[in-house]
Order: structure tokens, then C-alpha cells, then sequence
């Protein structure tokens, strides 16, 4: 049987993406972005100021730069220019703030931005967050009922991966398959199989099949064959083997 695939995303920094925005953009556009981020280093020192500075010109970038993807960034990274933007402005927000008020610039970026800054945020949250700071943003977001916001945390996402428990984690994929997205996109999932998440991946099956509804497509991700017991492995061989297509063990 084929081993399952483990989904790996290059990790991004602020060089890769100043390098590919700048590339991307108008001269027009340049010029925008280089003044909003002086206007940021201005209000230096002034965290409300700075706050409102910064949600002013993350609010004005999907008008001035667009929302074409950004290019020369690993295929699996999947930015816009005006999240790229985003981004960019928000490292400028908190290398302008003090060292102890950068979690709470971010979740205050997080709480009144839109939805739009909200997902440039949560994709962005391995960058502007190396030591895990703010993972109880990252979790509450997973409980987000917005499929788009949700996937932001969820897939090609290095941040849960790196600063999940275990229990956590667990939760992020059983939502994801609930919601039928990919799972083959979730980084870090074969680190963390367990006989619980096998287990629970079984009993969504049997829920599945019972209510006569399709399967997630890669729920068989989420499951470690000898995790299982003799009649949860026989549901897994049955289904598994009965779709080519599907990884397996």
C-alpha cells in the first residue's frame, strides 16, 4: 500500500514576500505601500495611533493594489497581493511597537479588521508570530463557522503544526473533515496521529455511511490503520481499498 503524503509548505519571510510584491507592483502601487508604511513608522511609540494608522492602510490595500495572486512564492503558499500587503504592514505595525503590546496589536488588528484582513492575518500568524503568542487567537478561529477563515488556519498552515497540543490539532482536522475540505493540505498531520483521532475518523465513517452520505474525500489522512481495532481496521481496508485513488497504508 502507498504511504500517506505529508503536505509541506516553504516557510515564508518578510524578504520573500518584499521581494515578490515589489516585483508585482505598479510603480503607482509602490509608491502607496512605501508611504503607508512611513506613515506607520511616524506614529512610532503611540500604540493607539499606530493601531488606527495601521487599520487605515490594511482596510485602503485591496482598493489600491488589487487582489491578483501574488506571484514567485511557492505554488502551495497561496497569497494575494493585497494580503501580501497586509502582511508587510502589520511586521511594520509591531517593529514600531514595544516588545510586550505585539500580541495585543495583533489581536487587535484581528478584531477590528474585516474578514479579508482577518484571513491575511491568521495566514500570515507563522510569520509575525515565531513563539506562539497569540495561539488562542489561532484556536478561537477555528471554531469560526466562515469556511474561508477557517481554511486560513487550517491548511497549507504552518502555525498549528508548530503550536498546537495535540487535543488542539486534533479538533482543526476532525472540523476540517466535517466541513469537507482537504486534509491532504493540513501541515504537520502524520506528526500528529493518535488512536483518538484514528478513532474519530472511524466513527464519522460509520455516521457517514449510516446516514448514507459521501465520505470526505481524504478522511483516510486522518487515520493510522494500526490504531485501530479489528473491526475499525476492517472498516478502513474495506472502504480504503475500495477507491484507488485514496492514500493509503
Amino acid at each position: 500500500m502507498a504511504d500517506k503524503q505529508e503536505n509541506t509548505v516553504t516557510k515564508l519571510n518578510s524578504e520573500m514576500f518584499f521581494v515578490a510584491l515589489w516585483q508585482q507592483l505598479t510603480v503607482t502601487e509602490m509608491n502607496w505601500l512605501q508611504s503607508a508604511l512611513s506613515q506607520l513608522e511616524i506614529q512610532k511609540g503611540d500604540r493607539e495611533i499606530l493601531l488606527s494608522a495601521y487599520l487605515s492602510c490594511s482596510a485602503m490595500a485591496k482598493r489600491k493594489l488589487g487582489m491578483a495572486s501574488l506571484n514567485d512564492i511557492p505554488s502551495n503558499a497561496r497569497w494575494r497581493v493585497d494580503e501580501a500587503a497586509r502582511l508587510i504592514l502589520l511586521k511594520k505595525l509591531l517593529k514600531c511597537c514595544k516588545p510586550d503590546e505585539q500580541s495585543q496589536q495583533i489581536k487587535a488588528a484581528f478584531k477590528f479588521g474585516d474578514e479579508c484582513e482577518q484571513i491575511a492575518i491568521i495566514k500570515g500568524l507563522d510569520l509575525i508570530d515565531e513563539q506562539g503568542l497569540v495561539s488562542d487567537l489561532a484556536i478561537a478561529t477555528g471554531r469560526t463557522n466562515s469556511l474561508n477563515l477557517f481554511a486560513a488556519i487550517a491548511l497549507n498552515n504552518n502555525y498549528p503544526a508548530q503550536h498546537y497540543e495535540q487535543s488542539a490539532y486534533q479538533q482543526l482536522v476532525l472540523k476540517a473533515l466535517f466541513m469537507d475540505l482537504d486534509i491532504a493540505r493540513m501541515i504537520g498531520l502524520k506528526q500528529h496521529h493518535c488512536h483518538e483521532l484514528s478513532a474519530r475518523a472511524i466513527d464519522l465513517v460509520k455516521e457517514r455511511l449510516a446516514a448514507y452520505r459521501q465520505l470526505p474525500g481524504s478522511i483516510w489522512l486522518a487515520i493510522d490503520v494500526t490504531h485501530l481495532s479489528p473491526t475499525e481496521r476492517g472498516i478502513y481496508l474495506e472502504f480504503n481499498d475500495s477507491n484507488a485513488s485514496q492514500p493509503q497504508r
